[in-house]
């Protein structure tokens, strides 16, 4: 395990979840959410949202990143 998952405890862990709510519904809407204003408006959690939004987009079916090819 990485030191980023051995650091999460529950408070980080409920930020990051609703951070990720709150990215993947901008995705939904249309919009291309910064991962990085994500990671320095919440530096307590930068290396998890670093690792983990960037999938988050690519993950969602309608987000523009799949269809750029």
């Amino acid at each position: 395990m990485n030191r980023a998952a051995e650091a999460v405890g529950p408070n980080l862990e409920s930020l990051v979840a609703e951070l990720a709510d709150r990215f993947t519904d901008e995705v939904k809407r249309g919009l291309s959410p910064d991962v990085e204003a994500y990671a320095r408006k919440h530096p307590e959690a930068a290396t998890i949202i670093r690792q983990i939004f960037p999938a988050l987009a690519v993950l969602d079916p309608s987000s523009s990143s799949l269809t750029k090819e």
